[in-house]
């Protein structure tokens, strides 16, 4: 294995951080298959060090992105926010990859829930996946839905960020979306829906659906990536 320092920025690998496995090239399926044979050994491509910084988005990514795509996306400045004037990710123009919406919101949910009154906000987050047995298949070889929900609740103030991801099979996606739902001290509530077409995890405008009056942190992601005007 190679060194426990984070593959974006360098930083001693502590705490929350960790190893991280991203979605196999061919090359990196041969790799482990030599590996298993004993022909290879060492630290797996297809696998990075994160620091705690990075960790967390990148295991929203790992399911969407070659570990290759992954580090370039992570390591461009389009990963910090707010970040109104700041560079798009390459072919935002046909949509971006859900998950990069997802990791961008998640960013921004302390800002967003402190326009909800949510003062100190600490993000809670759950990850679960259930099995669907069917037509005689059973679990781990039968599809399954990935759910990932980070919360972030004081009294009446709720902000709620859902990632659902439905799959044949663990390199097939039947159909992903996700939805920010925000409701505020004062009353005020409001929603961001981005349901992609079926097989695709690529949200592009017509995707997106928004009720309400969204946060300014909510509103810049989306601009930035040309999801609303």
């Amino acid at each position: 294995m190679r060194p426990s320092q984070c593959d974006v920025c360098g930083r001693d690998i502590t705490g929350d951080s960790g190893l991280v496995t991203f979605l196999p090239r061919d090359s990196d399926r041969e790799w482990r298959e030599r590996a298993a044979r004993s022909i290879v050994a060492g630290h797996p491509p297809d696998t990075a060090w994160l620091c705690t910084e990075h960790v967390r988005a990148g295991r929203l990514l790992a399911t969407e992105f070659t570990i290759d795509r992954a580090l370039d996306w992570l390591r461009s400045p389009t990963a910090t926010i707010p970040r109104d004037s700041a560079p798009l990710p390459s072919g935002t123009s046909g949509g971006v990859e859900i998950a990069v919406l997802v990791s961008e919101l998640a960013q921004s949910l302390p800002a967003i829930a402190a326009d909800a009154g949510i003062a100190g906000a600490t993000v809670e987050t759950e990850e679960k996946r259930d099995w669907m047995a069917m037509d005689r298949a059973f679990p781990p070889h039968c599809p399954f839905v990935d759910t990932i929900i980070h919360s972030i609740q004081s009294g009446s103030a709720t902000v709620r960020l859902t990632w659902e991801r439905s799959h044949w099979n663990p390199d097939e996606v039947a159909t992903t979306h996700a939805v920010l739902e925000v409701a505020s001290d004062d009353g005020r509530q409001w929603r961001v829906l981005a349901y992609p077409r079926n097989g695709s995890t690529r949200v592009r405008a017509e995707d997106v659906t928004v009720r309400g009056t969204p946060a300014p942190a909510a509103k810049a992601v989306l601009s930035a990536l040309i999801l609303i005007a």
